[in-house]
This record gives C-alpha cells, sequence and structure tokens, in this order.
C-alpha cells in the first residue's frame, strides 16, 4: 500500500538555512545573528529621543535624506503623546520645523511635516519597515519633502519658503520627549546623505551605537545595542487538501537570556503570540484558519543581550486538526537554533 501524503506540509520560505524533514512534515531551521538598537521606555515618566545633530545648510538645488529600519512593540500610551519612527528637524530661519513619521498604535502612521496637516498611512505594525524621509530645496524658495515607505513613495508635497530663507537641517531622531507611553524601539540599517551627498551608514553590527551620539533621556529608559532579529518568517504551513484546519504553535519549556515572540498569519487574520521572557510566559498561540490551497506564515521575533550564552534552541510544535472539528490532531516538530 501506497503512503498517503499528508494534507499539510512545510515549505521553505528562503529567509534562514533550513531543512525539511520526511513527507516535509518538519523542520530544522537555523536563525542567523544580526545586531541592531534597542531604545526603551518603560517608565510612564520617563523619556527616551535617540538623536544625532547634523548642523548643515540646505542651500538650493541640495537635499538631504535618513533612511532606516524600525519596529516598534509592546507599546502603550494612554494619553496619546506617539512615538517618533523617524524625523528631521529642519530650521528655518532659526524657527525649528519637524518633518516626522509618528506612530499612535494600531495599524496606522502619520506623515507630519511644515504646513502639511497630518497624512495617516495604514500599515501592518505587526512586522518591520524601511522609512525614509528626503527633504530637497529644488528652488529657493520650495522645499520638496518625500516620506517612502519600504521604498516606496507614500507621500510627498512642496513647501514654500522665502528665497533668501536660511534653511538648517539640525537633527535627525526617534523616540519622543513627552512622556507617559512605553514601548521598544529597534532600529537597524541606518543610512543617511548630508547635504554633501555623503553617505553614513551604522548598522551596530561593531556592538557599539556610532550613530545616534547626541541622545537624551531621563527615567526607566535606555538604549543600546543587542541581538535582534525583527519579525520574520520562518517557515511556511501549506493546506494542498480541499477541507479547511485550524492551526496553532506551541512550545516547549524554555529557560534563557531572551525574549522572543512566535506567532502565525493567514491573510486577514494574526494569531496571539507564543511569548517568552527569559521563560516561557505564554506557551501556545491561538488558532487561526488554514484554508483549501491557502498558506499559513510563521512568525519569529528574538532580542538577546550580547552577554547572552548562545546558541539557544526552541523546541516548538504545529498543530492542526479539521476545522469545526477536534477529532482528529496532528503535530509536527519544529527545532529553531539560533546563534
Amino acid at each position: 500500500m501506497n503512503p498517503v501524503a499528508p494534507p499539510i506540509t512545510f515549505k521553505n520560505p528562503n529567509t534562514y538555512p533550513t531543512l525539511l524533514g520526511p513527507a516535509n512534515a518538519s523542520a530544522t531551521i537555523s536563525v542567523t545573528l544580526n545586531k541592531a538598537l534597542h531604545a526603551y521606555d518603560y517608565d510612564t515618566n520617563g523619556y527616551i529621543v535617540i538623536q544625532r545633530n547634523i548642523n548643515q545648510t540646505l542651500s538650493k538645488f541640495t537635499s538631504f535624506s535618513i533612511q532606516w529600519d524600525a519596529f516598534i512593540t509592546n507599546y502603550t500610551d494612554p494619553n496619546s503623546v506617539g512615538v517618533v519612527l523617524q524625523e528631521i528637524q529642519v530650521n528655518i530661519n532659526n524657527n525649528p520645523n519637524w518633518v516626522s513619521i509618528y506612530y499612535y498604535g494600531g495599524n496606522t502612521i502619520y506623515l507630519s511635516g511644515p504646513g502639511l496637516t497630518p497624512i495617516t498611512y495604514t500599515l501592518d505594525m505587526s512586522i518591520a519597515h524601511t522609512f525614509n524621509i528626503t527633504i530637497i530645496r529644488s528652488t529657493a524658495s520650495k522645499l520638496d519633502i518625500y516620506y517612502y515607505i519600504d521604498n516606496n513613495l507614500a507621500y510627498s508635497y512642496t513647501y514654500s519658503i522665502l528665497g533668501s530663507a536660511t534653511v538648517v537641517i539640525y537633527s535627525v531622531e526617534g523616540g519622543r520627549f513627552s512622556t507617559s507611553n512605553t514601548y521598544d524601539l529597534y532600529i537597524d540599517n541606518v543610512r543617511m546623505k548630508d547635504v554633501n551627498n555623503i553617505i553614513t551608514s551604522e548598522n551596530f553590527e561593531s556592538g557599539t551605537d556610532n550613530f545616534f551620539t547626541n541622545s537624551y533621556s531621563s527615567g526607566n529608559v535606555g538604549k543600546t545595542v543587542v541581538y535582534y532579529t525583527f519579525p520574520k518568517i520562518f517557515l511556511l504551513a501549506y493546506n494542498n487538501d480541499t477541507k479547511s484546519y485550524a492551526c496553532k504553535l506551541s512550545i516547549a519549556p524554555l529557560t534563557a537570556q531572551i525574549i522572543a515572540n512566535f506567532y502565525i498569519k493567514n491573510t486577514t487574520s494574526t494569531s496571539t503570540s507564543i511569548k517568552i521572557k527569559n521563560t516561557v510566559i505564554t506557551s501556545e498561540t491561538s488558532e487561526i484558519l488554514l484554508g483549501s490551497n491557502a498558506y499559513v506564515y510563521m512568525y519569529l521575533n528574538i532580542t538577546a543581550p550580547l552577554t547572552a550564552t548562545l546558541p539557544i534552541t526552541f523546541n516548538l510544535q504545529y498543530t492542526y486538526h479539521p476545522y469545526n472539528s477536534y477529532g482528529i490532531t496532528v503535530t509536527y516538530p519544529i527545532t529553531i537554533t539560533y546563534g
């Protein structure tokens, strides 16, 4: 008798080195380490602004741009003060103006700038994004301002100024001076092109932040370089069947110097997360639907201090059963090695 292929099989998204087991019903994954900057505010009376002073004059026909990858999590903001994901302070005749990308929660960001009523932009904030603000003084009396998200133009406008105005790119920054919110903000792959077309980049792989050298803060907040993995797909589950299934992830007990989240998504829904903070706090996700001939996407998000003992092994299980029925439950093992 010929063996029957399983209705659900794993597929490799080619994010990390991955070995699929027999019948594609198990997986072993090696997560590549990299470093990023972690700015955190755990104090509703505290603040942190990560900043680099620039102090360059933006003359006619010159431009300035700043870009980095960012992800924000553990966000609470009862008084709606928001967090700056990216900002340029532009002084026009010594008057400060801010060109900013703000976050106030949910899946919306806000684009703001001088003379602009803030623009709302819908964005899936369960994953990281690349943000870029570019300012061009296209004529003596015009500033052309561009906002890019994931290398796509999200919005642009022109702000009129006096032709004789002195325009100074004063600083770039993230975080928030206003208090009452808390969050974790992760930044990587910084790339700045200044008014002289000189490019400065920082990926934090040295273990030191050499970019945000003018930061300031107060309270239970901080800025440090950590091992960090932005939320990424590490594995796919494909439903080869005509039936629909409910599926989830669970994890074995673990003690390690690490913070991690694992969750799954289909095209419309996201599960709750497995949560780890040195030990497993939440051991399984909620169930979501895996429809016929469809995918479920498995995500991970991991951070560890540079002093952590590596490698760390996560033993997970992918479990599924027919939708609206608990008669048969199938479990596939997943092993993830970090570091």
